[in-house]
C-alpha cells in the first residue's frame, strides 16, 4: 500500500494471505512494464501458480479496469467472477461493479 493512500477492505486480510502465498519463498516475477508513476506491472508466480489471479480469486484482490487489460485477461475475469459469485474477501461485504 502506498503511503498516503488507505488500504482498501480487508487489506490486512489480503496482506497476510499474499505473506502465506509468498513469504519467504523464491517466486518469478513476468514483468510486462511500468505504469504512469513508474511502478513495475507484472505477474508473481510463486511455482506454477499465477498469484495475481488467485488474490483476484480468493477475493483479496479487483480486476483493473481503469485500462485495458493485457495478460491474463480471461483468467483474472473468470477469478473475479468466481468469488464474487462465492462471496469470497471484498464480494462478501456486499460490493457490486
Amino acid at each position: 500500500v502506498e503511503a498516503n493512500k488507505p488500504a482498501g477492505p480487508l487489506g490486512e486480510e489480503a496482506r497476510d494471505y499474499l505473506g502465506g502465498q509468498i513469504g519467504g519463498k523464491a517466486v518469478r516475477v513476468q514483468v510486462f512494464g511500468q505504469d504512469a508513476s513508474g511502478r513495475t506491472l507484472g505477474v508473481v508466480w510463486n511455482e506454477k501458480v499465477n498469484v495475481n489471479v488467485l488474490m483476484v480469486m480468493m477475493g483479496y484482490a479487483e480486476v483493473d479496469r481503469t485500462r485495458p487489460c493485457e495478460y491474463y485477461c480471461a483468467e483474472l475475469l473468470e477469478g473475479e467472477a468466481w468469488a464474487r459469485q462465492n462471496k469470497l474477501g471484498v464480494w462478501s461485504q456486499g460490493r457490486a461493479r
